[in-house]
């Protein structure tokens, strides 16, 4: 038995998702912001529900779909719904065997549902789906409600500038933070690549940001996790000279690129300064990531800071913004 998934996440991120599912499966990107993931032809139903199982521990996807063939009340589409049903009966994830037909016409919607309870002795439940239903330009879908990224994650305090959360685990992994790493976020916001980072295993999280109500907000989505961080009111520019901090091992954060947050002007002063301060606090070995959309800006100011150099780098593309994120390294003396 072959399932085959579909996963969504941030555009630009397809290539990092792909390599955190290569554990589970065949994965690869598919298009702008979707990634496939197959498993193995010779596994039976247990061993692909506790494929779909262990899924949920991945962190850099949004949603899991599954593409279903023909349409409802046809017996290959019914077939592969009685299939896909019995596999998250399996993985513990049918709950109370609600599903959702995402279709806009009440009648058609409504004989669609009709007829896959009767196909399958489910029942149609809009807000308490376990399992949505979704026509599409290739066929249709059933979307995993289990699975998507608001189920499988406490629901954190946010601000209009703040990171989007799949974007977060992103630039968490490509900053290959482990178990026992001292983490540092500079602009750490309302606290979402900390969570993150924290998640990840990083024991110690150290954030600051000039805006009070910002590092309130942050302190409460980490005690809403139970994860021990060090968090201040402080100037970013500071970082070189501020007490308290010591050396980390990584350093992350989504720096003002001037359209909610900043300005270019501002990023003048900003971003030299901080990477001189980076330059101070990084290990010899560490690494950071740092997202912004003012990149001539950024990556000149790296390229005229005495110890850092850019590895690699990855454009994305949420919400009107494209920003890129930049993995910083120290240079070999």
């Amino acid at each position: 038995m072959t399932l085959v998934l579909r996963l969504d996440t941030v555009q630009g991120a397809e290539d990092v998702l792909a390599a955190e599912l290569a554990d589970h499966g065949t994965a690869r990107p598919i298009g702008a912001g979707w990634v496939e993931l197959r498993g193995a032809p010779d596994d039976g139903v247990q061993e692909v529900a506790d494929r779909l199982l262990r899924l949920a521990a991945a962190r850099c996807f949004t949603g899991v779909a599954v593409p279903l063939p023909g349409i409802p009340r046809e017996p290959a589409f019914d077939a592969a719904l009685s299939e896909l049903i019995m596999i998250m009966e399996k993985a513990g994830f049918a709950g109370d065997h609600g599903f959702r037909v995402a279709e806009p016409s009440t009648e058609a919607r409504d004989e669609i549902a009709a007829s896959i309870t009767a196909a399958i002795g489910w029942r149609q439940q809009p807000s308490n789906w376990v399992l949505n239903l979704v026509p599409g330009d290739d066929g249709w879908s059933a979307q995993i409600g289990p699975l998507h990224w608001s189920r499988r994650n406490a629901k954190l305090e946010r601000l209009p500038w703040s990171t989007p959360a799949a974007l977060a685990d992103v630039l968490v992994r490509m900053a290959k933070i482990r178990a026992g790493h001292r983490v540092l976020d500079p602009c750490c916001g309302s606290g979402t690549l900390l969570v993150a980072a924290g998640l990840a295993g990083a024991t110690t999280l150290y954030g600051v940001d000039r805006d009070p109500e910002a590092v309130a907000v942050a302190t409460r989505n980490l005690d809403t996790l139970r994860l021990p961080a060090t968090l201040r009111v402080g100037d970013a520019e500071a970082l070189g000279t501020m007490k308290g901090v010591g050396e980390v091992d990584r350093i992350i954060g989504n720096l003002p690129f001037g359209k909610q947050v900043g300005s270019h002007r501002d990023n003048e002063r900003l971003y030299p300064a901080l990477l001189d301060g980076i330059a101070r606090r990084l290990s010899a070995d560490g690494r950071a990531v740092l997202l912004t959309e003012d990149k001539r800006l950024f990556t000149d100011s790296v390229q005229r800071t005495r110890g850092l150099k850019i590895i690699n780098q990855a454009g994305f593309r949420y919400g009107g913004a494209t920003p890129t994120g930049y993995v910083i390294t120290r240079r070999r003396r």
